[in-house]
């Protein structure tokens, strides 16, 4: 018996990221699957960080709603060395995830003690026709003009 696709993703889209990932690699339907959720959180803690990120990107084509909650137990959350170089990367996968996520309506990023956002980050959302929805907590920008470019055209409810 062959479960439709979008059985499998109604499925798959009620578990947690983590376990939506490890029971998508069932099968190569359940991992096709994974093209028809639109919806997905990403609880960001220090735990494979990097490969959940890259695999959002690679398996969810379709996302129209995307929550990053960061964790405050990251490296970047606290001070260090490194802190700067967890950033970038971590911002750069997010960067990826939103330019291969045209349909996406809603963003919701939380950060950890004011995370200073780049505005480089969320310049795909500039290009999102369909975003209604852009909540951003804990964060600051350097520049003003890098929340302004994303919002310019944008109809407000």
């Amino acid at each position: 018996m062959i479960i439709p696709t979008e059985i499998i993703a109604n499925i798959l889209s009620h578990l947690e990221f983590d376990e939506t990932a490890r029971f998508a690699r069932v099968s190569k339907d359940w991992m096709r699957s994974l093209k028809a959720i639109d919806k997905i959180t990403l609880q960001m803690e220090a735990n494979n960080l990097h490969q959940k990120l890259e695999f959002a990107t690679k398996h969810f084509l379709n996302l129209k709603r995307l929550q990053v909650f960061m964790g405050y137990s990251l490296p970047y959350c606290a001070k260090g060395p490194n802190t700067a170089e967890s950033v970038t990367a971590v911002f750069d996968q997010i960067h990826k995830l939103l330019s291969a996520s045209p349909k996406i309506e809603e963003f919701h990023f939380q950060g950890c003690m004011y995370t200073d956002m780049s505005g480089e980050t969320l310049k795909p959302l500039s290009r999102a026709v369909h975003l209604k929805v852009l909540r951003l907590e804990n964060c600051r920008f350097s520049a003003m003009s890098d929340l302004i470019d994303i919002l310019q055209d944008k109809k407000c409810a």
